[in-house]
């Protein structure tokens, strides 16, 4: 059964001094996202290669539970792969500190019931994953979040990467070519309570 789904993603991208966002406020609806723009530029670095022969996931159908969680997160790598495949771009790596931004916030928006790329206390994205050890000082980077969750039939790997490519700003962070790092968090619980459902945070990113 499909009961809910709250999406929001984050594309970080400065251009000289000025910040393009744009930021819809939540909504009562079924489904609410944002996006916003920032960028430290980075030196340029051609994209890898995409791979010759067709990537080909499984699980992608799992509903979420406390004992698939591992295969839920490992079908929604290898799906970001097989999109950015089908569009001609390379895969991406996993990287440990993108992984601790995404499990610590993907904890805490658990625990204090909130559903934002910034904390409640004021704590961005961007601060977030660069406090997990993601570039040192004075490294050039580009950064983006996802953010999903999700329960019943909206919660399977399937549908979260359905959700995503539907919602413009999170197909964007998806399919830019000059992300090479990923990091992803599954956790069971959402902001709202319902301990069936499932949160998600993407975080992708590239370094100079």
């Amino acid at each position: 059964m499909a009961v809910r789904s709250l999406i929001t993603s984050l594309l970080l991208a400065i251009v000289l001094a000025g910040v393009a966002s744009s930021a819809p406020a939540h909504a009562r609806t079924k489904v609410v996202h944002k996006a916003k723009k920032k960028r430290k530029p980075a030196p340029k670095k051609r994209a890898p290669a995409a791979p010759a022969t067709p990537v080909v996931c499984t699980n992608t159908g799992l509903v979420p539970d406390a004992g698939n969680l591992a295969l839920i997160r490992g079908a929604l790598a290898c799906l970001h792969d097989q999109i950015r495949s089908q569009n001609g771009l390379g895969a991406l790596a996993e990287n440990r500190a993108l992984d601790a931004a995404a499990g610590a916030h993907t904890d805490d928006m658990i625990a204090r019931g909130y559903f934002d790329h910034d904390t409640p206390d004021g704590g961005t994205f961007d601060r977030r994953i660069l406090s997990a050890g993601y570039a040192r000082p004075g490294d050039g980077w580009s950064l983006g979040e996802n953010l999903i969750w999700a329960d019943g039939d909206l919660a399977t790997p399937a549908a979260l990467m359905n959700s995503w490519m539907n919602s413009e700003g999170h197909r964007e962070n998806i399919l830019n070519g000059s992300y090479r790092e990923l990091g992803l968090a599954v956790r069971l619980g959402t902001p709202t309570g319902e301990t069936t459902g499932v949160t998600v945070s993407a975080e992708f990113g590239a370094r100079g």
